[in-house]
């Protein structure tokens, strides 16, 4: 408040500044500083709101991220957790194959000793005991290799045996059939030749290779009315071999030019 003085011209003066002063100090600058701060305020205000989208895409790429990690880990968990299984299962598969392995060694040293004397009458019981524990069809595949083994070494009598067992061991085996088949027209017995070849037609009819036998022996005996008949059936044959097209060809000719 202004103080009350005399009034000559310098207490004027003095009382005139001293107003100034306080009205200054207590209304412009306090009037200044809070214009100011509010503007600085506002500015503060504006640009807060430009960061905070920012922000906001910034917090929802980091929770992105952090998902994404999640999973990332979750799924490295379960593969691991997979290759663990897969390890077990294949520890456990050698073990087995080893099992097995073990398994033939014992079963072929049984096999040596039973077939070290293929003359003897009890031979080829020798082999069936030793293999009583396989299916009837790998007991046929063993008489009918040890067969071809003995024929190869030129004992056709105790090959000619063991492939008659072979075939009397599995019905639907068809090879110890054809070898017998072959054997006999190795000694010009054709007849004895037809009946291993039909008989192994009969055990396995979804084979191309007994009707190709067939088809092959009755063309060399000029029966082509049997040959055609059998060249029509492996015709028909989808699985037939291509080598098989040169003979089926030539016996098709041939039938052709038959009088009928």
């Amino acid at each position: 408040m202004p103080v009350a003085t005399s009034d000559g011209p310098v207490s004027r003066a003095v009382r005139g500044a001293r107003n100034r002063w306080w009205f200054f100090g207590t209304i412009v600058l306090p009037a200044c500083l809070i214009g100011a701060g509010g503007l600085w305020l506002a500015n503060s205000l504006a640009q807060y709101r430009l960061e905070v989208p920012r922000l906001q895409a910034d917090a929802q790429r980091a929770k992105d991220e952090l998902t994404k990690t999640r999973a990332d880990l979750a799924q490295s968990s379960n593969d691991l957790a997979q290759s663990s299984d897969d390890l077990a299962k294949t520890r456990a598969e050698k073990i087995d194959l080893e099992t097995q392995v073990d398994d033939l060694k014992a079963q072929r040293e049984k096999l040596l000793v039973a077939i070290a004397s293929p003359d003897s009458p009890d031979a080829i019981d020798k082999v069936r005991a030793a293999l009583k524990d396989l299916s009837p069809r790998q007991r046929a595949e063993a008489l009918y290799e040890r067969g071809l083994e003995l024929a190869r070494l030129g004992r056709l009598e105790p090959s000619t045996r063991f492939l008659e067992a072979a075939a009397t061991e599995d019905p639907t085996y068809y090879q110890p059939r054809v070898a017998l088949a072959l054997q006999a027209s190795s000694r010009k017995d054709l007849t004895q030749a037809e009946h291993w070849f039909l008989d192994a037609e009969h055990a396995d009819p979804t084979s191309p290779f007994p009707v190709y036998d067939l088809m092959n022996l009755y063309f060399m005996e000029k029966k082509l009315d049997k040959a055609g008949f059998y060249a029509d059936r492996l015709r028909a044959q989808p699985e037939r071999p291509h080598s098989m097209d040169d003979l089926l060809l030539k016996v098709t000719a041939a039938t052709a030019k038959a009088p009928r």
